[in-house]
């Protein structure tokens, strides 16, 4: 960009010929620049040591032709994670209903899985836009499962996506991006979980708090945690009806192998603050309410 008010080629005088530059700053017009290139013009009169562009992709893949026009070479990019892994291309698949199951579309995505190797196994499960039945809404819900590699050194994972629709895709994650995302993880999921849709069953059985409407959205999440029994994680989600009222976030913590709850968070936003409710059981007995802070209220409700 040129400040024409502010431009005086005098300055440049020490370094090149003045009267051959003026042209080159001329206003801007579009099919000389294309045939004369006036920048590479402007950069050869001032004797500038580098200044073309190169494209990445052509220096990757004609590195001998750029080394034979006088270029050096100073390395070699790694391998991409998709590279390194062959990860398949997206595809489509033809579901046997579009609402599926964690189990459901478990099995499906199985064996595209295995030709990472049986080293790789699944680490987290994850169901956003979910119905209360615990099934795929036909809108954009989807099924993410998260594998990795406990004998690799690199902490690399491969989240594995299956939308309603039946797209199937895979991404490769490395170590710094899956921390980053929380999906950071090595312990494996195990077989003995329960489905999706036997979980929101229980969960409906559960009574829905103050805020939490009808129509709430669903979300489940299953990542085990070191020295803990394997839990669903279950969010019910109001955003408030009518529009503006304050949004409420139900969360339940369920057994994953006997399907008993065992704890739960009930938040409500006011303004910048959020009032939390935190619960426990254990083995059937009854709720005990525990503090939001390290501590102890008066009230078992607490805004922080």
């Amino acid at each position: 960009m040129i400040e024409r008010e502010q431009l005086n080629l005098e300055q440049l005088a020490s370094l090149t010929d003045v009267q051959v530059l003026a042209p080159l700053l001329g206003v801007f017009d579009a099919a000389a620049a294309r045939s004369r290139c006036p920048a590479y013009e402007f950069a050869e009169q001032l004797r500038l040591p580098a200044y073309k562009w190169l494209s990445p992709h052509l220096a990757q893949h004609h590195t001998d032709d750029l080394v034979a026009q006088g270029g050096s070479k100073l390395g070699t990019k790694p391998r991409s994670m998709e590279a390194r892994l062959q990860l398949p291309p997206m595809r489509k698949l033809a579901l046997p209903r579009p609402d599926l199951s964690v189990r459901e579309a478990f099995e499906l995505i199985t064996p595209f899985v295995r030709r990472f190797g049986s080293a790789w196994h699944l680490v987290r499960l994850f169901g956003g836009n979910l119905k209360q039945a615990g099934r795929l809404e036909l809108r954009n819900g989807n099924w993410q499962f998260t594998y990795a590699d406990p004998n690799g050194s690199s902490g690399d994972t491969v989240v594995v996506s299956l939308v309603f629709n039946g797209n199937l895709a895979f991404h490769a994650q490395s170590a710094v991006g899956a921390m980053a995302s929380g999906r950071h993880a090595t312990q494996s999921v195990g077989p003995d979980w329960l489905d999706s849709t036997d979980i929101a069953e229980i969960v409906l059985g559960e009574p829905r708090p103050e805020g939490i409407d009808e129509d709430y959205s669903l979300s489940m999440s299953l990542r085990p945690l070191e020295g803990a029994p394997l839990m669903w994680e279950v969010t019910r989600l109001s955003m408030g009806h009518p529009p503006g009222a304050r949004p409420v976030r139900h969360v339940l913590a369920v057994d994953a192998a006997t399907g008993a709850v065992v704890f739960e968070t009930h938040e409500v936003r006011e303004g910048r603050s959020i009032r939390t409710r935190l619960r426990r059981r254990w083995e059937g007995a009854e709720w005990e309410d525990m503090p939001a802070s390290g501590d102890l209220p008066s009230d078992p409700e607490t805004t922080r």
